[in-house]
């Protein structure tokens, strides 16, 4: 057996080759790539940089010794 893997680009050769395909009785599966617009991209770097406030979640300590209380933690 032998798997190919196609990147069509447009969209009247990919009608162009589904009808053979079917012809010859060739499996496929079609997977549409979601192509982003720069400013989707950059809307996207911008909020990963930016970050977030971390000082509301409180305690990182204080929550593993309330996960925790079933056990013993080591104390540092």
């Amino acid at each position: 057996m032998t798997q190919l893997i196609l990147n069509i680009h447009n969209e009247g050769d990919l009608e162009a080759l589904l009808p053979l395909l079917r012809r010859l009785k060739i499996p496929f599966f079609e997977k549409k790539m979601v192509t982003n617009a720069p400013n989707d991209l950059e809307s996207a770097f911008k909020i990963i940089d930016d970050g977030t406030d971390f000082s509301a979640w409180g305690d990182p300590v204080d929550w593993q010794r309330a996960q925790r209380e079933d056990r013993v933690l080591p104390s540092f």
